[in-house]
C-alpha cells in the first residue's frame, strides 16, 4: 500500500500495451494513481505536465531507450524514483541504468508481489533522499543566517573596541 493518504503517482513507460495495461490495473488496485506512456517522448510530456513520484521504465523501446531517458527524466523531476523493467537480464545495462540514477533494475516477467515491494523500497528511498536534501538546504540557510549575524556582531565589537581605545587615548592625553 502507498505510504501516504494522497495516492502516489506512478508512470509506467513500456512500448508493449498488454504490459502497460496489466501494470496499470495491478498498481491502481494497490492504491496508486497510475499514468502510462508507450514511448520516451510521451513520458517526458507527461512529466512536464504532472508531478510523478515513481517511474517504471522499460529499458528497450523504439526511439529513446529507457537508458537514455533516465538522465532526461531526472533533469525534469530530480526526486522521481526510477525502476527499470526489462526482459533482458544484462549486468552491464543494469549497472549503466543505476549509474545514471535508476534505483532498481527488475527483469520481466516480474512477480507482482516483488514489484510491489520494489516500489515501496524505492518510495522510501526517494522520501529519505528528499528529506535529506531538504535538511541540507535548511542547514545551508541556517549557516548563512548565523554567519551574517556573527559578521554583524564582529563589526559591532570592532566599533566598540575602537571607541574604547579612542576614549582611553583621549583620557591619557588629557592627563
Amino acid at each position: 500500500m502507498p505510504l501516504a493518504d494522497v495516492p502516489i503517482s506512478l508512470l509506467v513507460v513500456d512500448d508493449e500495451e498488454p504490459i502497460r495495461n496489466a501494470l496499470k490495473k495491478f498498481l491502481t488496485q494497490q492504491g496508486y494513481d497510475v499514468q502510462t506512456a508507450a514511448a520516451g517522448d510521451e513520458a517526458l510530456r507527461i512529466l512536464q505536465r504532472q508531478k510523478i513520484s515513481v517511474l517504471l521504465l522499460d529499458v528497450r523501446m523504439p526511439g529513446k531507450s529507457g537508458i537514455d531517458l533516465v538522465p532526461q527524466v531526472l533533469e525534469l523531476e530530480p526526486s522521481v524514483a526510477i525502476l527499470m523493467l526489462t526482459a533482458v537480464n544484462d549486468a552491464t545495462t543494469a549497472a549503466l541504468c543505476m549509474q545514471r540514477g535508476a534505483m532498481d533494475y527488475l527483469t520481466k516477467p516480474i512477480d507482482l508481489a516483488d514489484l510491489a515491494r520494489a516500489i515501496l523500497r524505492a518510495i522510501r528511498r526517494r522520501d529519505s533522499l528528499v528529506e535529506q536534501a531538504n535538511l541540507n538546504q535548511w542547514l545551508k540557510e541556517e549557516v548563512a543566517v548565523r554567519t551574517a549575524e556573527l559578521k554583524r556582531e564582529r563589526a559591532k565589537l570592532e566599533r566598540i573596541s575602537i571607541a574604547t581605545l579612542e576614549a582611553m587615548v583621549n583620557a591619557l592625553e588629557a592627563k
